[in-house]
C-alpha cells in the first residue's frame, strides 16, 4: 500500500523534526524561519546552515559543518532528487500531520502521554540503536535509524518503543511497499535491553505481549504461578 504525501513520507517527516530540533523551534515564527531556510536550499537559492555553522566567504559552503546540518542538507537533497518540491506550506502541512498523528495515537491509549522533548526522543532512539548493535540484532532491509521514532514511552517503568516505516521491494510483481518494524527497550540493572518486535504496533504493552510465550500467557490466565 502506497501512502500519500506528506503525512506518511518518513523522510519528509524526519526533515521537519530535524529542523525543529536544530533551531529549537518552539513557536510558529521560529519553525517557519527554519522551514524557509530549508526551502531556499531546496530551490538552489542558498546553502542551508544549521545553528552553530559558519559560512565560508569564498565557497558559500559550511566552514564548520555540524552533524545536524549535514543530516538536514542530506534529507533536503534526497527529497529534491526524488522529485519532492519542498515549500514552506508543504513543511507546515507535514508538521501538522505529525502533530495530529500523535494526538490520534494518544487518544487511543488509556492515559495521555505528552509529546516527548526532542532531545529525550533522540536520546532514546540512540540508546536503542546502541543496544541493538551491541547485541548484534538484525535490522530489516532498508531500515534507516534517522527515520526511527519513539511512538510510546512509559517513564515510570523506563520502557519505550522505537518504530520506523520503510519501503521494501516485496517482489518484482508486487513492487515496493511500506513496512513497519519496532524495537521495545527498557532499563534493567542500569543497562539497556532491547528486543525486536516483528509485528506492527505503536504500544509498549502490545510489544511486550508479543514477546511473551503463549504458555506463559495461558498460565497467567489460569492463575498459575509463572
Amino acid at each position: 500500500m502506497k501512502f500519500s504525501m506528506p503525512a506518511h513520507n518518513p523522510r519528509l517527516a524526519h526533515l521537519t523534526h530535524a529542523l525543529a530540533a536544530a533551531h529549537r523551534a518552539t513557536n510558529t515564527t521560529a519553525r517557519r524561519r527554519a522551514f524557509a531556510l530549508a526551502s531556499r536550499h531546496a530551490r538552489g537559492q542558498d546553502v542551508y546552515l544549521a545553528p552553530g555553522e559558519e559560512r565560508c566567504p569564498y565557497t558559500g559552503q559550511p566552514r564548520t559543518p555540524t552533524a545536524e546540518g549535514e543530516t538536514i542538507r542530506a534529507l533536503i537533497d534526497a527529497l529534491r532528487a526524488s522529485g519532492t518540491r519542498i515549500t514552506i506550506p508543504l513543511l507546515e502541512e507535514c508538521h501538522q500531520a505529525r502533530v495530529d498523528l500523535r494526538v490520534r495515537r494518544a487518544a487511543g491509549r488509556p492515559s495521555w502521554v505528552p509529546p516527548l522533548d526532542m532531545r529525550l526522543h533522540d536520546h532514546l532512539v540512540r540508546r536503542t540503536r546502541e543496544a541493538v548493535e551491541e547485541r548484534g540484532l538484525p535490522t530489516p532491509t532498508e531500515w534507516e535509524w534517522p527515520l526511527a521514532q519513539v511512538v510510546d514511552y512509559d517513564p515510570a517503568r523506563r520502557l519505550w518503543l522505537v518504530r520506523a516505516e520503510y519501503r521494501y521491494e516485496d517482489s518484482q510483481r508486487a513492487g515496493p511497499g511500506w513496512h513497519g518494524k519496532a524495537y521495545v527497550s527498557g532499563v534493567k540493572d542500569d543497562r539497556v535491553w532491547v528486543e525486536r518486535v516483528d509485528r506492527p504496533t505503536n504500544s509498549v504493552e502490545v510489544a511486550l505481549a508479543a514477546l511473551t510465550p503463549a504458555a506463559e500467557h495461558r498460565a497467567r490466565e489460569e492463575g498459575r504461578r509463572v
